[in-house]
């Protein structure tokens, strides 16, 4: 019985694990920024052509 529980709980731990790399990677490539982020990287110059070389 303890080994059939062990082996539930990693796999459930493992479908977590792969659910919120799945949600990380959904977000990185539709990042969610918000208003006062994109403010302060636009005032911090971010942009390269900006930057004076």
């Amino acid at each position: 019985m303890g080994k059939k529980l062990c082996k539930v709980v990693a796999y459930l731990m493992s479908a977590i694990l792969f659910g919120f790399y799945i949600l990380m990677l959904v977000r990185s490539i539709n990042p969610q920024t918000t208003d006062d982020y994109r403010m302060r990287y636009l005032d911090d110059g971010y942009f390269y052509d900006q930057h004076d070389e």
